[in-house]
Formats: structure tokens, C-alpha cells, sequence
């Protein structure tokens, strides 16, 4: 009976223990499992690329809207770019992409080096060297300083296609008609299209071109216009080699001002 005894109060002790820590964790305000903090740091961005322009990389992605843990992003306040250099022949760049190095730093806030369209980031990397290879790795950070998730691209630079002729422009009432001379595909490349870019004022040119497809004809009517007001337009070509697409060095600017009457 003693033994029984004994076995009986230790039992009540658990018991009273396990109630104790319920209080606790309910007086706390508490609920549901403690997330660890890895997962509260930023998935990693969506729709990222590295895309050779002319003799540049241009590097976009999306906003990542969620943590890594699926939780809503509320707290990004930037990212980081490393390049790692690798030769044409490197079979494994990725197994040193830990020793890439910064050559960036954003601030949403403040883009001097970059630019935003919507929800997507441009980045030209303006540094990058023919017939050179670079990974790209991308990290988001969120207000903490914590980095999240990494986003990779890669490819390799090439001679840049040679700029194509300047459109033409023509300015009618809130209208401008552009056409173009058909352009012929280098050797070892396919035509994929042409990129049109339009700025206005002092503004430089955007990285992304006015349509979201390359276009396949040599025309185009621009309607999104004010009259009165001069506006600059400019071509590239986009093209396939190797598999991959690379864009061509940007045409000389057109410049045209639509005029009611016309």
C-alpha cells in the first residue's frame, strides 16, 4: 500500500504539472505552434532572370509577397545581388556559389541603381565581360536584416547582335505610327521578335519595352500619347542563340511630338 500510495502522488503531481503549463501558455495570448525564426526571414523571389542587352546583364524579378513559412510579407525592405565569374568551360559553378561576391545592395525605398515597373525590379549589370559566364544569386531582406530565400540565374555573354536601324516615327492626333526596316538575323541566331522602348523628357529609357511580347511585325501604333508633348523612341532586336535569348544593342532614338489636326 505505501508503494501504492507513492505511485498515486507522483501521477497527481504530473497531472498538476501539465495543467500548470496549459495556464501558462494561455496567459500568455499565445496560439497555435512557435514558428522558428528561419521561417519568418522572405521566400525567395519569383520570376527571376539574367538576360544579355547589348554589351550589359539585365537582371529582373518579381516582389515576393510571402515569408518562407507562408506567411504575408510585410516587412521587405530590400535585397542583394551576388556574382560569382565563371569560364565558358566550368561545369559546376554553382558549387562555389558561396563565394560570390556583393555587387549590390537595394533599398526599395531608393532605387538610384535599379528601377520598378509594377510588381517586377530591373538591374543592369553593366560590368559584365564577353565570352565570361556569371551566377547571379538574389536575396530578399526584410526590415530585421534578415535575408530569406535565394533566387539563381546564369548565363553567359556574348558578342552583343550589332543595334538594328532606327524606326521611323510619324505624330498624329494623340497618336504616333512607327515603322521599322526588317531586320536580318546573325549567323547562328533565330529572330525572336522587336522590343520598342519609349522615354520621355530627361528620363532615361526603361529596361522593359512597351509591349510585354517581342513584336513580330515592323509597325506599331502608339496610342497611350499626349498631343503636344515629344516623346523618344528606340529598337532592339531579340534574338535566340544557343538556346537562350539576348537582346540587341539599342537602336539610335527616334523623336516625334503628336499634334492635334494631323
Amino acid at each position: 500500500m505505501p508503494a501504492l500510495g507513492r505511485a498515486r502522488r507522483a501521477m497527481f503531481s504530473r497531472l498538476a504539472f501539465g495543467a500548470l503549463v496549459l495556464l501558462t501558455l494561455s496567459a500568455c495570448g499565445k496560439k497555435g505552434p512557435v514558428r522558428p525564426l528561419s521561417e519568418l526571414s522572405p521566400a525567395a523571389p519569383p520570376a527571376f532572370s539574367a538576360v544579355q542587352a547589348g554589351e550589359n546583364v539585365l537582371l529582373s524579378w518579381e516582389l515576393p509577397r510571402a515569408n518562407q513559412d507562408g506567411s504575408p510579407l510585410e516587412d521587405l525592405v530590400g535585397f542583394r545581388i551576388f556574382r560569382l565569374d565563371f569560364a565558358p568551360g566550368d561545369a559546376c559553378p554553382e558549387c562555389r556559389e558561396e563565394s560570390a561576391a556583393l555587387v549590390a545592395e537595394l533599398d526599395l525605398d531608393y532605387l538610384p541603381a535599379a528601377s520598378r515597373q509594377g510588381e517586377r525590379l530591373f538591374w543592369f549589370d553593366t560590368r559584365a565581360a564577353q565570352d565570361s559566364g556569371y551566377l547571379y544569386r538574389l536575396l530578399p531582406v526584410n526590415r530585421k536584416g534578415r535575408p530569406g530565400a535565394p533566387a539563381r540565374a546564369q548565363l553567359l555573354v556574348v558578342a552583343p547582335p550589332p543595334a538594328p536601324a532606327p524606326p521611323s516615327a510619324s505624330g498624329h492626333d494623340r497618336l504616333v505610327r512607327l515603322r521599322w526596316e526588317p531586320a536580318v538575323a546573325p549567323h547562328g541566331t533565330r529572330l525572336l521578335g522587336y522590343q520598342l522602348y519609349r522615354r520621355t523628357g530627361e528620363a532615361p529609357f526603361p529596361p522593359a519595352p512597351l509591349t510585354a511580347e517581342p513584336l513580330p511585325a515592323t509597325d506599331y501604333e502608339d496610342f497611350a500619347v499626349e498631343n503636344g508633348r515629344e516623346y523618344r523612341y528606340a529598337l532592339r532586336l531579340l534574338l535566340e542563340q544557343d538556346g537562350r535569348p539576348v537582346q540587341s544593342s539599342r537602336s539610335t532614338e527616334v523623336r516625334v511630338t503628336p499634334l492635334a489636326g494631323r
